[in-house]
């Protein structure tokens, strides 16, 4: 912890580094009766939520039925698979090239996030 002082009172700041679950604790269920999901983070909970109130964002491509509780989201799926104005498939058409993986994701932005592993690894 950072100590800091004021005029002759001194005091310990809170770390800046947010106080870690156990990978397996999830102090956030679901409120909603007959959900029994539970997150890590107060955040994904509130994320979650949105899903129980069915104001979900649509995809705008004709015959997709795909559904998403973030616009932003929604946004990065209709860019990343109807660039080509191709119709929801859910393939996952981005292949990881590292030696040996071959892992295979939906969206380009997975991808790119799953290949900063392997450059932590190296």
């Amino acid at each position: 912890m950072d100590q800091y002082q004021d005029g002759g009172t001194s005091w310990e700041a809170p770390s800046r580094r947010p106080q870690s679950c156990s990978s397996h604790e999830r102090p956030f269920p679901c409120p909603v009766d007959d959900c029994h999901l539970s997150w890590r983070r107060k955040d994904h909970l509130t994320r979650h939520l949105l899903q129980h109130q069915e104001e979900l964002f649509t995809c705008l491509v004709e015959n997709s039925n795909r559904r998403f509780a973030i616009k932003s989201n929604m946004n990065r799926h209709v860019k990343e698979i109807h660039e080509d104005g191709s119709p929801c498939q859910g393939e996952k058409q981005y292949i990881c090239e590292e030696a040996g993986c071959g892992k295979a994701f939906e969206y380009a932005s997975k991808l790119r996030k799953h290949e900063d592993t392997h450059e932590i690894k190296s």
